[in-house]
């Protein structure tokens, strides 16, 4: 068993480091943790003005949105690569309005979220088409969804929900922009 994991271990470092997997494996980490960042501090943030319902529904409308544009996406004749960058902006935009419109807000990060995870399959498929990569893309999702709310909320204190989820969400989308 051990010289099986020894060579699992080989290939995901080859596969990271030595493809273009591991540039989609950043984006997904990077654009996973922060919506769902945004997403582990929001009920305490809108607290004040959203009720449980309320907050219920920004949430539901952000998964109704991703489905929507995971469709879209799919169906979409565009280059992977604009298919990502769309998804980012989307979910930049909405993480920066979620201070004050929050269901435009989800429904943004949603939509983003949706049709990223499409051009990023997409991606992988051309990258590389074995089930190892597909492992490997998913757990960028979800360290990102993992890692990011707890990471992040190391910044809560010093900074407050506002400027955390303003600067740092946003900037950390517009990063992902920059490198696809």
């Amino acid at each position: 068993m051990l010289p099986e994991l020894k060579s699992y271990l080989i290939n995901a470092r080859k596969t990271m480091f030595q493809t273009d997997l591991g540039k989609i494996w950043g984006i997904s980490v990077l654009l996973y943790g922060t919506t769902g960042l945004l997403n582990a501090n929001y009920a305490d943030y809108s607290a004040s003005f959203l009720s449980k319902p309320e907050l219920g529904l920004a949430i539901s409308v952000s998964y109704l949105a991703a489905m929507l544009s995971s469709l879209i996406a799919g169906r979409a004749d565009f280059n992977y690569k604009n298919i990502v960058r769309t998804g980012i902006i989307l979910a930049a935009a909405g993480i920066f309005l979620s201070v004050k419109l929050p269901l435009l807000a989800f429904f943004l990060i949603g939509a983003g979220g949706g049709a990223a995870v499409v051009g990023l399959i997409t991606a992988v498929s051309r990258t590389n088409s074995s089930g190892f990569a597909m492992g490997l893309f998913n757990t960028g999702i979800y360290a990102g969804l993992g890692l990011g709310p707890v990471l992040g909320s190391f910044f809560l204190g010093p900074l407050g929900y506002e400027t955390l989820f303003f600067w740092k969400c946003s900037c950390a989308a517009f990063s992902v922009l920059c490198k696809t």
